[in-house]
């Protein structure tokens, strides 16, 4: 695909995938398959970001892995808005809506039980997937509106969301309600004894996905020097959030300190909250989010081009393949190492508990595997067309 930023136009823009959309969507795929790797083949134990207990190369392996979660809502809501152009703003309502009830749908089916393998769904995981599904749902309404108006909002969400549980607290609203919405880490029972565990609690992430989509609404009027002005979004995010984050400023639940040694206090400078994501951790993420996708928009991925974008192009068929996948042969070597008679779910004995090294080697085999399987559905999406490749 010819490079955007000098080859279309703003109409253009609205009717063709951007080769650095999938370019940086297959690099956060391998990312994630790397983070999964470390789960079922580390373990989940010592936590990589335990500042007590983790090694650098373990929180390195997990921080950079932080790109995932943001990079898949800021992505989608930029390719939300430039399929706007082609499907008109009731038409992407409707895809949005469908879309993710479908997605929602997967999480608490085929995704759970990769996680959770066991017959009686007793325990229900709530994660990325169900985070994306829903914000689809709740960004539907709002593409009848001006994009920046959402892009301003999805802003506004960002960085007041860790103050407004407290707002509905005050307002009488259930517990329940309070805590997919905003509060992450927390269980909740679904009859009498079904347990979900939500991870991505859904209104931080949604606000990602809505500043995306006004970011895509900027890429479409600025069809050629919008790189720029992503490099300088990210670099501004960079910046507040090393000023913010140095100042001591509450909008992370954990302060940074001064560790004993200087990569100590680097890690401890880095080890924002995830679950949910602390307006510093969309900074920390999203800035460098922004400037990788300048940087592939400008100069492509040289030669992991052809192996990112495919994964880029088939994100959801890569990301249910490499859990089942991985999922295998981590159960597969942890038979081996404790016995099948011990195997449990995570974390008990789910995984073999080998060295980070061992992860990443698997990883890298992983990836070589997982590539001609993907760019054969990726093809097949291409050639088809249908009304179904919307959703795959």
């Amino acid at each position: 695909m010819a490079n955007a930023s000098t080859s279309t136009t703003a109409p253009a823009l609205a009717a063709h995938r951007l080769a650095s959309i999938d370019l940086l969507r297959g690099l956060i795929m391998a990312l994630m398959a790397l983070d999964h790797t470390r789960d079922f083949i580390v373990g989940f134990f010592p936590s990589p970001t335990d500042l007590e207990t983790t090694t650098p190369a373990l929180f390195a392996t997990r921080w950079i892995t932080h790109l995932c979660a943001p990079g898949f809502l800021l992505l989608a809501g930029i390719a939300a808005f430039l399929q706007r152009g082609r499907r008109g703003p009731v038409g992407l309502a409707i895809l949005l809506v469908t879309r993710g009830a479908f997605l929602v749908a997967l999480e608490l089916t085929v995704v759970t039980f990769a996680w959770i393998p066991v017959p009686d769904r007793s325990l229900i995981l709530l994660q990325v997937i169900w985070a994306i599904g829903w914000s689809m749902i709740l960004l539907a309404p709002l593409v009848l509106l001006p994009a920046a108006w959402v892009g301003l909002f999805g802003v506004a969400l960002a960085a007041l969301h860790p103050f407004l549980s407290d707002v509905l607290a005050a307002m009488g609203i259930a517990d329940w309600i309070r805590v997919l919405l905003l509060d992450a880490n927390q269980t909740l029972t679904w009859g009498e004894s079904t347990r979900l565990i939500v991870s991505y609690p859904i209104l931080p992430w949604f606000a990602v996905m809505a500043a995306g989509y006004g970011l895509g609404a900027l890429i479409q009027a600025r069809p050629f020097d919008w790189p720029a002005l992503a490099a300088r979004l990210g670099l501004i995010l960079i910046l507040g959030f090393i000023a913010l984050r140095a100042s001591g400023v509450g909008l992370d639940p954990e302060p940074w300190r001064p560790e004993p040694g200087g990569v100590r206090s680097v890690l401890s400078f880095l080890n924002c909250e995830k679950y949910p994501p602390s307006p510093l951790f969309l900074m920390m993420t999203l800035g460098p989010l922004l400037l990788l996708l300048a940087l592939f928009e400008r100069h492509g991925a040289g030669p992991a081009r052809g192996l990112l974008g495919v994964f880029g192009r088939a994100p959801l068929f890569f990301y249910v393949l490499h859990l089942y996948a991985l999922r295998v042969v981590g159960l597969a070597a942890a038979a081996l190492t404790w016995g099948i008679g011990n195997l449990g779910p995570p974390p008990q004995h789910s995984a073999p508990e080998w060295p980070l090294w061992a992860a990443w080697a698997v990883w890298a085999l992983a990836m070589l595997a997982f590539y001609r399987p993907t760019r054969w559905f990726g093809d097949l999406k291409a050639r088809s067309q249908g009304w179904w490749t919307a959703y795959l």
